[in-house]
């Protein structure tokens, strides 16, 4: 469910995310840049979703939620990445 909203999600944004990718409960997004996922993850945390970049940049954001996450819960990470892209794609084309 949360791998395929995502995935849905970088159709919608394919400005924004190069790609998704995950097995499991193991989930990565992969921007088009640094400073796009380091937005992302920043916007994420202020909706009190958290999230992490990999060890050598952040243009690559995991997604790592426990075993015990409820479709509900999966429903607000999904509507908080939906804001975050959103809010991202009007500062990218107002730049």
């Amino acid at each position: 469910m949360l791998l395929d909203g995502f995935r849905l999600l970088a159709q919608e944004y394919p400005d924004l995310v190069n790609e998704v990718r995950g097995k499991g409960m193991l989930m990565a997004i992969e921007f088009v840049d640094n400073e796009i996922g380091y937005d992302f993850a920043s916007e994420m945390f202020r909706q009190r979703v958290l999230v992490a970049g990999t060890l050598n940049n952040a243009k690559t954001i995991r997604i790592e939620p426990p075993l015990t996450l409820t479709l509900e819960q999966c429903e607000q990470v999904l509507k908080a990445a939906r804001k975050a892209l959103a809010a991202l794609r009007v500062s990218v084309e107002e730049a």
